[in-house]
Order: C-alpha cells, then structure tokens, then sequence
C-alpha cells in the first residue's frame, strides 16, 4: 500500500508542475529557464517539508523496552 500512495504522491506532484507551468507561461513564458526554475523551487519545498516531517516525527521518539 505505501508504494501506491508513494507513486501516486509522486505523480500528483508532477501534475501540480505542469499546472504550475501552465500558470506562470502567459506572465514568464515557457522557456528552460522558466522550467528549470519551477522544478527547481518543487525541489527545494520538498526537502524542506521532508526535513521538517523527519524533526517532528522524531521529537516524540517511542521508547522501547
């Protein structure tokens, strides 16, 4: 089941930079730069989210006997 919802996260995020892309092209254009710029921010939100859900979900750290 965690491979469904990792494939389906991952697809969902490729869409949301399309949508993105698609978004920005009337104000910026459709160029590489333009493209390489909005993966690159995708990019950076996502490590920073997975940085801050890995110190939440070690601040409660179960202990084990």
């Amino acid at each position: 089941m965690l491979e469904i919802i990792a494939f389906c996260c991952g697809a969902l995020v490729m869409v949301l930079e399309m949508v993105g892309a698609r978004v920005l092209a009337p104000h910026v254009g459709t160029s590489a730069v333009v493209w390489t710029s909005l993966i690159g921010v995708v990019l950076a939100c996502l490590a920073v989210g997975a940085w801050l859900g890995g110190r939440l979900a070690d601040r409660h750290l179960p202990v084990l006997p």
